[in-house]
């Protein structure tokens, strides 16, 4: 089994932070992808799939923890559903990238602020929750890599392909390591 690494203080802050830009870079890799097929085709890979839904409300999340890092107080229920970045691969791209670069210039600090959020399809509940800027990082990279694995099936009925990782959470692709290696092994043995 591979060993576990834990990091402390600065050193596991930079480790969220990274870990945080390279799922962003995932949703990158894919709409560079789209874009490069034809202009008429990106069009309908991105909004008539649903993609440009999934990448906006990946987008919406990151910036509740911006605004809520500033304010103390993130509302995930904050979206900007039907905005620009459901429909323009362009806008959505530099605000990824913005985001990277914000993530990029974090500082160390483990801000506590407080996290809203709803919790019940039936009825509108909203729930009030405390948390730490390392918490919501964490469920930021494994939410945006969920999106992704969902922006990947969708695109599995077009002609686009993507690296295998995309869309791969990292207690997996751990899995895959160690599985790759056991096979090795006896391959090997």
């Amino acid at each position: 089994m591979a060993q576990k690494t834990f990091y402390k203080n600065g050193e596991f802050m930079n480790a969220l932070h990274k870990s945080s830009c390279a799922s962003l870079d995932q949703i990158q890799i894919i709409l560079k992808a789209i874009h490069q097929k034809q202009i008429e085709s990106s069009k309908e890979y991105y909004i008539n799939a649903g993609i440009g839904r999934h990448v906006r409300h990946i987008i919406d999340h990151y910036i509740a923890l911006k605004k809520g890092l500033e304010s103390g107080e993130a509302d995930y229920n904050q979206r900007s559903r039907n905005s620009v970045l459901e429909t323009n691969l362009d806008s959505a791209n530099k605000k990824i990238q913005q985001l990277i670069d914000w993530v990029n210039h974090l500082d160390e600090s483990n801000s506590q602020l407080i996290v809203y959020s709803e919790i019940d399809c039936d009825d509108s509940i909203n729930q009030k929750f405390s948390s730490n800027k390392d918490r919501e990082l964490l469920y930021l990279i494994n939410h945006t890599i969920h999106h992704a694995a969902y922006i990947k099936l969708l695109l599995q009925q077009f002609p686009i392909k993507l690296p295998d990782y995309i869309g791969i959470a990292p207690s997996t692709a751990t899995h895959l390591r160690e599985e790759f290696l056991v096979c090795l092994e006896a391959v090997e043995g």
